[in-house]
């Protein structure tokens, strides 16, 4: 690991070296004594004096500030700064310096805060990591008899645990065993103690791994079990090695598992289940055979559609027939379909014999049930239709700019600046429009003249044939377009409208942005009110009525200049308005010229007439 840390480190500054000539930095490292304290630069070694040290080195190149053999770097104060950049006791401290940085370096002499000792034997310390408490120093170990010398005022306690591979047999302090809690082994220093590491597990201890089978399925789940990598016959007690690494390949595909524990611990499986042997081990286990799910896919035309069991990455394609196709499943797979229109194809409807599903271009997954019917409904897209699209200021998109549709994606345009041609059929619809500039342009859309709205920052474009569509990225219609506000009476809460539309789709953008036109051209705006909402609608001082749907469809033309909704009229405020001023009104509040059959409000008071 530390090879490849330096060899790493050496090509990142291969690669800044090209430019480090063109900003040196001047560093300057006050050191207490130069016998105890060596300086190196990209591993250069340099000439060190007690006192200040000068050094102009390339930007971005390291200084690594190190304690000579029997010393320790004591503390690294960065002067420039005023804190301490390394503050506790170590062996080195590399750093990146800054433009004119000044470090202080404080050494002492290792016997100076060492004064204690303690001896540690290993026979293996290739599999063995031994590490102080508090100060995180880890000690380095040779096969045989280490002295480790200590700070009794805060290394209290070592920790001895595995380095890799194979747990540690046994470690002893001054003779008696040491408790492992997990694979570590932590104790407090004693002067003069003697630790003995046993790394290696004698040949003669073994330990049984015993099998306890739920039912007759459940030994089928286990498909294959190794030691230390080979494979070894599955019995119910199993004698093994100490030490050894279990591994247990399990049968997900043929079998479902319902429970298995490890010494009487539920276990969470991913994948094998590895386990190091230390005593002997009871493994219970319970599954059965996976049951196969059966469900029908009725589809109209499959070469319309590609239709994959599981999920699409799984690249599992189903062959279709017109009609019913029967599809068969493992309990233990991906219990779904995914069903992707293929290039130039669209889904109309799928159902999966509850209900109606939402269809997405990206490919629809549906969770599969035992005898569920999915029915999937498709078509071909026919673009018998076209539409003129003008392109303003395309320029400014020097991005990307792409215009697709929603539901073919692969239906997409990069049109230029001027007048443009659309091919498109119903099935394209609606047609989004996706942009980005270096000088961050705005988009206006306008559809035969109206200003499109957008959703969340994105639009959804509907047209018909023939449709004029302009897209203008540099604000070049904005002089001459005419907007029809929209206002709120008083009462009358946005959400009373469930939403308005126009020929070109919802205008998601109404309470604020109203109705815009660049070229006078009339146009209706359809109103749905909200359940249970009741108010009027006006154009200007025309009052809109209610078709049959309870819709206002309010024309606009030119000349508008508002869309008011205010609040209905009471009964008592409209005997009040009647009374006010003599007019006659109906019982919903409109105001007629003549009462013919029916209640009115005539004078401030409810009358029929005949």
């Amino acid at each position: 690991m530390k090879r490849f840390y330096q060899f790493f480190l050496t090509l990142l500054l291969c690669m800044t070296g090209v430019a480090a000539h063109a900003d040196d930095v001047k560093v300057i490292i006050n050191v207490d004594d130069a016998s105890r304290v060596g300086i190196q630069v990209n591993y250069a070694e340099q000439e060190v004096v007690t006192g200040a040290n000068e050094f102009t080195v390339p930007q971005y190149t390291f200084v690594r500030v190190y304690a000579k053999t029997g010393a320790l770097i004591q503390k690294v104060k960065d002067e420039t700064s005023g804190y301490d950049a390394m503050s506790r006791i170590g062996t080195e401290y590399t750093t990146y310096p800054y433009a004119d940085a000044t470090y202080t370096v404080t050494s002492v002499n290792e016997d100076a805060i060492y004064t204690q000792s303690f001896t540690v034997n290993v026979d293996n310390p290739a599999g063995v990591e031994a590490m102080l408490s508090n100060s995180y120093r880890t000690v380095s170990l040779v096969q045989g008899e280490n002295t480790v010398k200590y700070n009794p005022e805060t290394e209290t306690s070592l920790s001895i645990r595995k380095g890799y591979g194979k747990p540690i047999y046994k470690v002893t302090k001054d003779g008696e065993d040491v408790a492992a809690q997990g694979q570590a082994y932590s104790f407090n220093i004693t002067e003069g103690m003697k630790v003995n590491v046993t790394a290696e597990w004698p040949a003669d201890v073994k330990y049984t791994v015993s099998f306890n089978w739920g039912n007759e399925d459940s030994k089928g789940y286990i498909q294959k079990v190794q030691v230390d990598g080979a494979d070894v016959p599955l019995a119910d007690n199993m004698e093994i090695a100490g030490g050894s690494q279990v591994s247990i390949t399990f049968n997900n595909a043929d079998y479902t598992l319902e429970s298995f524990k490890v010494d009487g611990v539920s276990q969470n499986l991913y994948g094998q289940y590895n386990f190091y042997i230390t005593k002997n081990t009871v493994i219970d286990v319970t599954a059965h055979k996976a049951k196969m799910l059966q469900c029908t896919l009725n589809i109209d035309d499959p070469n319309n559609v590609t239709v994959y069991q599981g999920y699409q990455y799984e690249n599992n394609v189903l062959s279709l027939v017109a009609g019913n196709n029967t599809i068969e499943m493992s309990e233990n797979g991906s219990k779904c379909i995914t069903i992707v229109a293929n290039a130039q194809c669209f889904v109309t409807s799928i159902n999966d014999g509850t209900q109606d599903l939402t269809v997405s271009s990206y490919g629809t997954t549906v969770n599969v049930k035992d005898s569920m019917v999915i029915t999937v409904k498709t078509g071909k897209v026919v673009r018998d239709k076209s539409a003129t699209v003008e392109v303003l200021g395309r320029e400014l998109a020097d991005y990307y700019f792409n215009f697709f549709s929603e539901n073919d994606r692969t239906y997409s345009f990069e049109f230029g600046d001027g007048t443009n041609y659309l091919e498109f059929g119903d099935s394209d619809l609606p047609f989004n429009f996706g942009f980005a500039g270096s000088s961050n342009p705005t988009s206006t859309i306008y559809v035969n003249g109206l200003r499109a709205h957008q959703y969340y920052g994105q639009y959804k474009l509907y047209f018909d044939d023939g449709a004029a569509i302009c897209i203008d990225l540099n604000e070049t219609n904005k002089a001459k377009e005419k907007t029809v506000t929209v206002t709120l009476g008083e009462g009358i809460e946005k959400s009373a409208v469930q939403k308005m539309e126009t020929a070109i789709g919802e205008a998601y953008e109404w309470d604020t942005k109203g109705f815009t036109t660049i070229d006078g051209a009339d146009y209706t705006v359809t109103i749905t009110p909200s359940a249970d909402a009741d108010f009027l609608v006006y154009v200007d001082d025309d009052q809109v009525e209610k078709n049959e749907q309870g819709q206002f469809v309010a024309n606009i033309t030119a000349q508008s200049k508002t869309i008011s909704i205010a609040a209905a009229p009471t009964a008592i405020s409209l005997v009040e308005k009647a009374a006010a001023d003599g007019k006659i009104y109906t019982i919903a509040g409109v105001q007629v010229k003549k009462a013919t059959k029916g209640f009115y409000i005539i004078n401030g008071k409810k009358c029929l007439v005949k």
